[in-house]
């Protein structure tokens, strides 16, 4: 098995931070509980961090690599556990492989590359995917504990790296597989 940079990483340069710190001003109603304090719940504090960090605007706080299509968390019922889902590209799988009338995307600087337009014009392109699904320990979550008054750019930050971490602990290996069996 070759060795796989971090699937997930975080921009915390002084820019990086800034901009993330801007979402966070944007959309801090979202980290307010029923009665409109700052959430004490990990999970519900670390899902609307990671959710800033990577789709609130055109600039993303926490990227990631190719093959990784998205990542989203999710909590399915009120009381549930934090859910983890990494949807990961991956080449046709067997049965599919070699069906007449279309190709695999190409493997390319590390990633999948979608074909161009005069590529597929020749030849329609498969690219197949796999849902990664896990549970994240609330152990390994953070959140301020005593919670203050306003939301900081530093806790959020906190519950974002920790969060990558068990994503990368988790999704590391199987592309790490994926990009031994190129």
């Amino acid at each position: 098995m070759t060795a796989v940079a971090d699937p997930f990483t975080i921009d915390d340069s002084l820019e990086g931070t800034d901009r993330y710190a801007a979402d966070l001003r944007r959309v801090r109603f979202t980290f307010l509980d029923t009665d409109d304090n700052l959430t004490r719940d990990p999970i519900k504090f670390t899902i609307e961090a990671f959710q800033t960090a990577t789709s609130r605007s055109a600039y993303d706080y926490v990227s990631f690599s190719s093959p990784i299509a998205w990542a989203r968390c999710y909590r399915v019922s009120p009381e549930g556990p934090l859910r983890a889902y990494v949807r990961v590209m991956t080449r046709p799988i067997e049965p599919l492989v070699e069906l007449d009338g279309w190709s695999g995307w190409e493997f390319r600087d590390g990633g999948l590359c979608e074909p161009t337009e005069e590529q597929i014009e020749k030849v329609p392109a498969m690219c197949t995917s796999t849902l990664l699904l896990f549970a994240v320990p609330v152990g390994s979550l953070h959140v301020p504990l005593d919670t203050p008054e306003e939301l900081t750019v530093q806790d959020a930050a906190a519950a974002v790296a920790a969060l990558v971490a068990v994503l990368n602990e988790r999704v590391g290996p199987v592309l790490a597989r994926l990009e031994g069996g190129r």
